[in-house]
């Protein structure tokens, strides 16, 4: 993060199938500032110029409360809501921050693992294309293509169920605790590459429910937990460390 101040952080992606992004997926640290102003912007690489040009990116977003400690994901608002990403190619993804009060956090994006030299980039001018020295972190920040958002500034979807999950992050186990208002209630995570990890069903009566997971046998990454029953879905992401 940079205290406040202007910055842009992500990471550079390598394209093998050609497809539609619709946003950009960012994870809020908790200790975060609400009422920060953020966006995403995406870029390509331009073999010839040998520097990364711009595609497209979000309107300007205000960190909510309910926010942190997770997910946003920011759709796209230039160039139409969707931008395809071709196979072959490298794209630069961002999240950035403008300039705010320096006697608070402002962004912070969380990070997982660990990138290779020159993959994941910093600048704190908070202006890729400003000229400004870029800088490359081994940190690897949580910032992702997504490949389901449509539309500007769209959150997790709906949660039709009061769909909790803690700890989290995680690393023995954590609880799904929902409110069903159907007997049958399918329960399915899948890991940020679409693999499913686990599955079940819960069958009890109407109301309050709660699953416990084991996480010990999942690899450390980010997973999606989906709810479904009859129309009805909730989506909440999990954090294993």
């Amino acid at each position: 993060y940079n205290s406040g101040a202007a910055f842009e952080i992500g990471n550079v992606f390598d394209v093998f199938q050609t497809a539609d992004a619709g946003g950009i997926d960012i994870y809020i640290h908790p200790q975060s500032t609400a009422g920060a102003e953020i966006g995403c912007r995406l870029y390509v690489y331009d073999a010839t110029a040998q520097e990364f040009t711009w595609v497209n990116e979000s309107d300007p977003y205000y960190i909510q409360a309910g926010d942190l400690d997770g997910f946003v994901t920011l759709g796209f608002s230039q160039n139409g809501y969707n931008s395809t990403v071709n196979a072959g190619e490298s794209y630069f993804v961002t999240a950035w921050a403008t300039d705010g009060d320096t006697t608070t956090n402002g962004l912070i994006v969380g990070t997982a693992g660990t990138s290779p030299d020159q993959t994941s980039f910093v600048a704190y001018d908070g202006d890729w294309l400003s000229g400004v020295t870029q800088y490359y972190t081994t940190s690897t920040p949580m910032v992702r293509l997504n490949f389901e958002a449509n539309d500007a500034s769209i959150n997790e979807v709906e949660n039709n169920f009061g769909l909790t999950v803690y700890p989290n992050p995680s690393s023995n186990e954590t609880n799904v605790s929902f409110v069903a208002d159907n007997e049958e209630v399918s329960i399915v995570i899948t890991d940020m590459a679409g693999k499913e990890v686990y599955s079940s069903v819960s069958k009890a009566s109407v109301g309050n429910r709660n699953i416990a997971i084991n996480t010990s046998v999942f690899n450390s990454g980010v997973y999606v937990i989906k709810l479904s029953s009859n129309n009805s879905v909730a989506i909440k992401n999990l954090i294993v460390k």
